[in-house]
């Protein structure tokens, strides 16, 4: 069952890489499995890759669904139409643990984030593990508000198109 919006995901320009697609933007919904369906079977130990060096790689325990990530478009003046046609995956997010064993994410990381609703870059610390500002999708917490990203051992993992 999908239940209600939770996040609106703008197109965000990390550590100045860029933009593919400044038009589609991310919308999650807050997911809930129906009454009678099968019930998720926890998933330990997933190995993911990321571009918060030095910490490359990281293993994540997936715990159950929690979001899916939609395409959505967005307009500050009028009702937006429908997205138009884009590249953008859809994503099913699972509320997520950093597997026992995994090695600290060390102090002191920083990347840069802009987006249209702050157009120069600000610079945001992470704070907690990798997995807390790598694996929330298009979601930098940073870009949306003055606080760095929430020191968690939590997280959301994102998987590919559904």
């Amino acid at each position: 069952d999908v239940k209600k919006p939770k996040h609106l995901c703008t197109p965000a320009n990390k550590n100045n890489e860029g933009v593919l697609d400044a038009v589609t933007h991310l919308k999650s919904y807050q997911i809930k499995a129906v009454t009678g369906s099968p019930r998720f079977l926890k998933r330990p130990g997933n190995k993911m890759a990321n571009q918060l060096a030095p910490h490359p790689v990281l293993f994540l325990d997936a715990i159950k669904p929690d979001l899916l990530l939609l395409p959505t478009a967005k307009s500050l003046s009028s009702p937006p139409g429908q997205p138009g046609p884009n590249t953008v995956n859809h994503y099913k997010c699972y509320k997520a643990r950093v597997t026992s064993g995994t090695p600290p994410f060390p102090k002191g990381v920083q990347v840069t984030v802009a987006d249209q609703f702050r157009p120069t870059a600000g610079t945001w610390y992470i704070r907690s593990h990798a997995a807390n500002a790598t694996l929330r999708a298009a979601r930098h917490r940073g870009a949306h508000s003055r606080r760095p990203a929430r020191h968690d051992r939590r997280t959301r993992a994102c998987g590919g198109r559904q």
